[in-house]
């Protein structure tokens, strides 16, 4: 979570990120059920779908001409209205938020 937070370089989002859902996998799956297998593969799923996204985001950030991901170099004025549909839908994903609930 740390390194996704404050993470400035690409490398660094990425990997946080890729945490954040194998730390989540493996709390759906804490209790070793079949119930909580499949919700566990489920929750991997989902969060593939959101690294697409935030895939798709760094991509359209590299087009644009960014590669860096600092706080203080994106203002509300300067994010485009895709990227920041790409960024809310990868975190509808990690959050679990509706559609990508279950």
């Amino acid at each position: 979570m740390v390194s996704l937070i404050f993470g400035v370089r690409i490398f660094t989002v990425i990997l946080g990120w890729d945490g954040l859902g194998v730390t989540s996998y493996l709390l759906v799956i804490y209790y070793a059920s079949r119930k909580s297998a499949n919700a566990g593969i489920l929750t991997a799923l989902i969060n593939r779908v959101g690294d697409v996204f935030v895939i798709l985001a760094i991509a359209f950030t590299l087009i644009e001409g960014g590669y860096n991901f600092n706080v203080r170099g994106i203002h509300a004025s300067s994010l485009s209205p895709v990227l920041a549909g790409l960024l809310i839908l990868a975190r509808l994903t990690k959050r679990a938020q509706v559609p990508f609930s279950s």
